[in-house]
Formats: C-alpha cells, sequence, structure tokens
C-alpha cells in the first residue's frame, strides 16, 4: 500500500494509511468508466484500487488492515482533483505486497530483531564490509530476481500518467516503482541496484557485481 500521498501546491497533505492503498488489480477500467468524467473515473480507480489484496492470500509481509470506506475514497478522490499538482511520497508499507517486509508493524523487520547497518559502520572496520556484502549476497536474489511491482506500484504509475501527480519520491530502495513504469521517481536512499565504488567513485550495477562475487566464491 502507498504510504502516503501528499500535495505540493497548496501545502495541504493528506495522508493515505494502509486503508486506503492505492494499489488495483485492474489498471484498465471498464469502458462505462473510462467514457466517464474525469472525477467519477478517478472515483472508480481509487474504489478498485481498495478492494486490492482482499479476497486473495496476501503476503505475510502484508500488515493486517481493512479497506477503504466509500467515504474515504470519496474523499481521497476529492483531494486528488482539486490539486493542480500533487507529489506522491512513499514508503516501506508500498512493497510489502511484493514480499518485502517493512521495518516497523508488528511483523515487521526490526521485529525479529534485525538491525540494518548503517553506512558509518560499515566504513569502519573491513570486517563489517565482509559482513555487509556476506548478508548482501545471500539476500540479493530473493530482493532483486523473487520480487515484482504489487499493484500499489502500478497504480501510482497510472496515476502519474492520467491524473495531476507532478512528482514521486520513494523512500525504498528496491526500484519497484520504475519496473511498473513510474518515471522521474526521486529515491531519497538511493537503490540497491546500483553500487559505487569508494576508492573512484565508478558506478556499476548490482547485478553484475552479483555474478563476479558468485565466481570469486
Amino acid at each position: 500500500a502507498a504510504k502516503a500521498m501528499a500535495a505540493t501546491a497548496s501545502s495541504t497533505s493528506f495522508h493515505l494509511s494502509a486503508r486506503a492503498n492505492l494499489g488495483f488489480r485492474r489498471l484498465k477500467t471498464s469502458t462505462s468508466a473510462a467514457e466517464a468524467s474525469p472525477s467519477s473515473k478517478l472515483t472508480h480507480v481509487l474504489a478498485t484500487a481498495s478492494r486490492a489484496g482482499y479476497g486473495r492470500r496476501r503476503p505475510s509481509t502484508v500488515p493486517d488492515c481493512e479497506p477503504a470506506t466509500a467515504e474515504e475514497i470519496a474523499s481521497l478522490a476529492s483531494f486528488i482533483g482539486s490539486k493542480e499538482r500533487l507529489l506522491v511520497i512513499t514508503g516501506a508499507g508500498c512493497s510489502t505486497e511484493s514480499n518485502i517486509p517493512d521495518y516497523r508493524s508488528p511483523t515487521g523487520a526490526y521485529s525479529s530483531g534485525f538491525k540494518p547497518m548503517t553506512h558509518q559502520d560499515f566504513l569502519k572496520t573491513e570486517a563489517n564490509q565482509r559482513r555487509y556484502w556476506a548478508r548482501s549476497f545471500v539476500g540479493w536474489r530473493r530482493f532483486a530476481e523473487q520480487t515484482a511491482p504489487n499493484d500499489a506500484h502500478r497504480a501510482i504509475a497510472e496515476l502519474q500518467r492520467e491524473s495531476n501527480v507532478w512528482r514521486l519520491i520513494t523512500q525504498n530502495v528496491d526500484r519497484l516503482h520504475q519496473v511498473a513504469g513510474a518515471a522521474d521517481v526521486l529515491e531519497l536512499h538511493g537503490s540497491t541496484h546500483d553500487v559505487q565504488c569508494l576508492a573512484c567513485g565508478a558506478v556499476s550495477c548490482r547485478r553484475r557485481l552479483q555474478r563476479r562475487l558468485a565466481d570469486l566464491n
């Protein structure tokens, strides 16, 4: 589920919780919806979004939540339709239906005692760097090759193409927004799909590095 949506033009914000997620199963609306007014089409898209994931088995990484009510959908559609430009901000909750756990929910990564290594700790010792890359090497395939965009990523990409979404900012490093078709994504924490040499600054593809690590080990 998309974590939040905020307007930039008027500094007004509308926070979107997991109960009103932006994912939807069928991006192409029905003929009747497509021929309707922009506001009713938007309401149709958001209503479809709110039902995504319900009635089917959800991944264990998805926190329990209730679908959005009709009133919440109407409020969100009205908010989106009334703004000239929208800024969409997403966090870990957007990728939970892609089998990537969030951090702070009851079943999130922190609940198991996981502590991510900070950049400062990574730089301190060679032992820390070896530990980081050993863990990264093992987890890469599940993270990068066994995940795919979910309804939320596709919905946001569709809203970017069809409505007044001006910019997309994400805290996520999985690059699933781009795979879903989103453009001009600002990645606040970078991406796990690129790596940079600390000595010379050269940037290379993480997937190629994975193959090099496999050959060397």
